[in-house]
């Protein structure tokens, strides 16, 4: 027998119906969007950072640093 009846049957037994599963994504769609989703952090983690400086305020990870460095 080869590999794929095997599979098919070892899959029925489990409840599996290979043909009732959904599509896998494309890998390059994910990678598309996982390259977008990386861009649009980076955006919006500037316009916290600009918008914290308007405000006066300091960078969460700086007061982190700083708090950390005090308990010390």
């Amino acid at each position: 027998m080869s590999f794929d009846i095997i599979y098919r049957i070892l899959s029925v037994q489990r409840g599996i119906k290979p043909e009732e599963l959904p599509p896998a994504e494309d890998i390059k769609k994910v990678e598309r969007r996982v390259a977008k989703d990386e861009k649009n952090m980076q955006k919006d983690s500037k316009k916290l950072l600009k918008s914290n400086e308007k405000l006066g305020r300091e960078s969460p990870l700086l007061l982190i640093i700083t708090s950390s460095s005090l308990d010390a």
